[in-house]
């Protein structure tokens, strides 16, 4: 079985990065009896879903199909707690060779932190020519989303759905062009998940040099990924505010915590400079 096919498999039947690996060059009847075993499906079941899985591969363009070992996987998810073992992609490829900033924060920001953005965030990426990692979420993300646009800078937008039912669904249409990269872990037809946003966090946080975090709320889906980015070892970067404001209460929680302070692009600028010179 080809290392795509391979992919697809993983995907429909949930199996690892591990168990992607040890199944490298297997056949497909190798395949089919490592599923029986190991995830308890009976073979009737395994051709039943192989007739859907069939389906999905027929839709997909294996050359934008990422795998473990593929060469445009990204390295950022090697060492990471559950690396996907499939990802779709949309776009060039080539982005995910450039250092990245991913950025994230609340779904109902305040004016001031777009107004910072526009400005601070703008300046950073003119300077530095990095990409822009986000989930494309209405508020923060999308705002750093059209900062990269207006800017020129390429930017990577993770879906937590297929590629052909991108969440929101209006989202393709809003950042297109030759610097956008789609990545999605999922078949081109699923739909958004509840659960697929926790899941996509993970992937944010660790394609970023490290996370900026703009203003969010302890109890967040922005804390989630803060989270994922201290179990991946980046470093986190917030804006400050008053220590009253209810929408920023994530904020001063991470500051409390370790996390760097920015308050303008020069701040952005030597946390980067430190972190190329980590790696």
């Amino acid at each position: 079985m080809d290392s795509f096919s391979l992919a697809c498999y993983c995907r429909a039947f949930y199996l690892n990065a591990q168990q992607f690996k040890a199944l490298r060059g297997a056949s497909r009847n190798e395949v089919v009896t490592f599923i029986t075993m190991h995830k308890r499906r009976s073979l009737e079941e395994i051709e039943r879903r192989e007739v859907l899985l069939y389906s999905s591969m027929e839709q997909m363009d294996p050359r934008q199909v990422l795998y473990p070992g593929h060469t445009f996987y990204p390295r950022e998810f090697e060492n990471i707690d559950q690396p996907p073992v499939f990802l779709m992609a949309e776009g060039d490829l080539e982005i995910l060779k450039i250092p990245k900033i991913a950025v994230v924060g609340s779904r109902r920001p305040e004016e001031r932190f777009l107004l910072w953005l526009d400005t601070e965030l703008k300046a950073f990426l003119e300077q530095t020519g990095a990409a822009v990692v986000s989930g494309g979420a209405i508020g923060i993300d999308q705002k750093a989303s059209q900062v990269a646009s207006r800017c020129l800078a390429p930017q990577v937008i993770v879906l937590p759905s297929g590629l052909q039912r991108p969440y929101p669904s209006t989202i393709k249409g809003m950042y297109s062009g030759p610097k956008v990269l789609f990545l999605s872990e999922y078949f081109p037809d699923e739909v958004m998940q509840k659960n697929h946003f926790v899941r996509r966090n993970r992937l944010i946080s660790a394609l970023g040099q490290f996370l900026l975090a703009v203003q969010f709320e302890v109890k967040s889906g922005t804390m989630i990924t803060v989270n994922y980015a201290l179990a991946q070892n980046k470093e986190i970067a917030s804006l400050p505010d008053h220590p009253m404001a209810a929408l920023s209460s994530g904020n001063l929680k991470v500051i409390r915590e370790g996390a760097h302070v920015v308050g303008s692009c020069k701040d952005l600028l030597s946390l980067w400079i430190a972190r190329q010179i980590a790696l």
